[in-house]
């Protein structure tokens, strides 16, 4: 991942929104303080939003290509958190997989009063 020219990417609409939300919904079981207390049912959820909000982010942002190449990154670690989410034994590893991603998102990219999550949200 790399900046541009030492400055955040700059995001579009669509990317805030997503984001956001991705963010919204990891913010809950981290408040709760790992995934392992989340039903199968509240796993399967949250993977199910990261995943239809990354379709989203795919289809409506419009980045720059270097922009986007490092959103790739970030999207990478989302869809492999929300997969180890549903996979059994592998939840607390896929919300740790999500906080990383992003915690990493806002060191990247300039995202208007992003609230970074804490690890006991």
């Amino acid at each position: 991942m790399a900046l541009n020219h030492g400055q955040r990417w700059e995001t579009d609409e669509p990317l805030r929104l997503g984001m956001q939300r991705i963010r919204d919904a990891v913010a809950l079981p981290l408040n709760e303080g790992n995934a392992s207390k989340l039903s199968p049912v509240q796993t399967k959820g949250l993977a199910h939003t990261v995943q239809e909000t990354v379709t989203y982010l795919m289809k409506n942002c419009q980045l720059v290509p270097e922009a986007d190449a490092n959103l790739h990154v970030i999207i990478n670690d989302l869809l492999t958190g929300a997969s180890l989410l549903t996979t059994e034994g592998q939840s607390d590893e896929g919300l740790a997989r999500l906080h990383h991603a992003l915690s990493e998102y806002p060191r990247y990219f300039n995202h208007p009063n992003w609230t970074p999550l804490s690890s006991h949200e």
